[in-house]
C-alpha cells in the first residue's frame, strides 16, 4: 500500500536525521494520513512536529530536511488503491 511505503520511507529519514544530529532519541511513531484539505497534497505527516523538541529546531527546518532525504525518494507511483 502506497501509505504503507510512505511511513517506511519517512520513518527511514528520521532515524537517519535523529543520527545525523547525535541524538539518542528514539524515531518516535509517524502518522501519515491524508491532509484535511485536499489541495494540501495526498499526504500529511506529523514527523517534523514531533522531532522539533528533540532536534532543538523549527519544524519547517526539519521537514524541509526529511524532504530533501535521498531515502524520501521511493517510487510511490502505483496501480494500488
Amino acid at each position: 500500500m502506497m501509505k504503507e511505503r510512505l511511513r517506511e520511507a519517512l520513518e527511514s529519514c528520521v532515524r537517519e536525521l535523529l543520527a545525523e544530529a547525535g541524538s539518542a532519541a528514539e524515531a518516535p511513531p509517524l502518522q501519515v494520513e491524508p491532509p484535511r484539505q485536499a489541495d494540501h497534497g495526498d499526504f500529511a505527516c506529523n514527523a517534523a512536529l514531533i522531532l522539533t523538541k528533540s532536534l532543538r529546531r523549527p519544524p519547517r527546518e526539519i521537514a524541509g530536511e526529511l524532504a530533501a532525504q535521498r531515502g524520501l525518494r521511493v517510487d510511490l507511483h502505483c496501480d494500488e488503491t
